[in-house]
C-alpha cells in the first residue's frame, strides 16, 4: 500500500518516472487476481499517460481487466463501488495513455467516484474532472494562443480546499525544510 501511495504522491510532484518504478514493484508482490491491482494499474497508466509511452500500456490494463473478472477463488462477482471506479479509471487512463481521451469517459470516472460524500474522494474526483474538461478546452485555448496556467498541485475540489483553508486560518505555518545535500 506504501509504494502505491508513494508512486500517486510521485505523479502529484511531477515525478512520473519515480511512479512507474514504485507500480512495477508492487505489481510483483500481487497476485494477478487481487482487486488492488485496479488501482496500482490505473497509476501506472496515469504515469505512463504523462510520460507519452504506451510501451507495457496494454500489459498493464490487461492485468487491471483480469483483476477485475477473477476473483481470489474463480470469477470475481459484481465489484463494490470503489472497485467500479478503479475499473473505470484504469481504462480512462489506458486510453488517455494512447492519445484516446474522452471527456463522456472521465464524466462517468468522476461519476463512480462520487459515491459516499462530495468529500470522500476530492483528490480523486478532482483530478478526473481536469482530465474530463482537458480533451475539450485545451485544443481551443491553443487555437486561440491562451494556454492553461500550471496545474495546481492541489486537485480538491473549491469547497473542499476553502474549508481546509479555513480550518488551518490559526495554525502557524510549517518549519522550513532543510536545504538538500
Amino acid at each position: 500500500m506504501s509504494r502505491g501511495l508513494a508512486a500517486e504522491h510521485a505523479l502529484w510532484n511531477g515525478d512520473p518516472v519515480t511512479a512507474l518504478e514504485h507500480v512495477e514493484a508492487v505489481l510483483g508482490m500481487l497476485e494477478p487476481n487481487d482487486a488492488a491491482t485496479l488501482r496500482i494499474a490505473g497509476t501506472g497508466l496515469w504515469a505512463m499517460a504523462e510520460l507519452g509511452v504506451t510501451d507495457g500500456a496494454d500489459d498493464l490494463i490487461a492485468r487491471a481487466r483480469y483483476a477485475a473478472a477473477h476473483g481470489p477463488d474463480g470469477e470475481r462477482g459484481e465489484m463494490g463501488l470503489e472497485g467500479r471506479a478503479w475499473r473505470l479509471r484504469a481504462e480512462a487512463e489506458w486510453a488517455r495513455a494512447h492519445g484516446r481521451s474522452d471527456p463522456g469517459q472521465w464524466r462517468e470516472v468522476v461519476s463512480a467516484f462520487s459515491y459516499g460524500s462530495s468529500t470522500r474522494w476530492p483528490g480523486r474526483g478532482g483530478g478526473c474532472r481536469r482530465r474530463c474538461w482537458r480533451p475539450v478546452t485545451v485544443p481551443a485555448r491553443r487555437r486561440s494562443g491562451r494556454w492553461p496556467r500550471r496545474a495546481r498541485s492541489n486537485w480538491a475540489p473549491r469547497r473542499s480546499s476553502r474549508r481546509w483553508r479555513s480550518s488551518d486560518a490559526g495554525r502557524a505555518s510549517p518549519a522550513p525544510r532543510p536545504a538538500a545535500g
